[in-house]
């Protein structure tokens, strides 16, 4: 008896640190990020590397869900946010983040008692 199609497995990668958006920073002809920006993509792209050791990025259209848990209660935009996380992933999860047909966003303010900021990122087959 056959189920139907096999679906691949999810890829789910975890990130200790307080999430960081990634905005259009402009100062004169060339793009400037700042370092906080540059290290927590840097903590996102290990340890999706480190999910993904020994695999390939994937090649095919992805839904991809991130929960942030953030302490800060200021203003940050959640496609910000993700904008940082799917850069970060980019040549490592999958191909290229235009894989990206379906994305969940998920936004919480904790406190160290109730949750670690960070973020849970899973990406499957829609």
């Amino acid at each position: 008896m056959n189920d139907g199609p096999s679906r691949r497995p999810t890829i789910k990668i975890s990130v200790d640190g307080e999430p960081v958006p990634k905005q259009s920073f402009r100062y004169g002809p060339h793009p400037y990020q700042p370092q906080r920006l540059l290290d927590w993509q840097a903590l996102v792209s290990w340890a999706a590397k480190q999910q993904m050791f020994g695999r390939h990025p994937v090649a095919y259209p992805v839904k991809v869900t991130i929960w942030f848990y953030r302490k800060r209660m200021g203003k940050c935009d959640l496609d910000n946010l993700s904008k940082a996380v799917l850069d970060a992933m980019n040549g490592i999860v999958f191909e290229d983040d235009s894989l990206v047909v379906e994305l969940h966003l998920f936004k919480f303010f904790c406190s160290m008692e109730q949750h670690v900021p960070g973020i849970v990122v899973f990406v499957e087959e829609p």
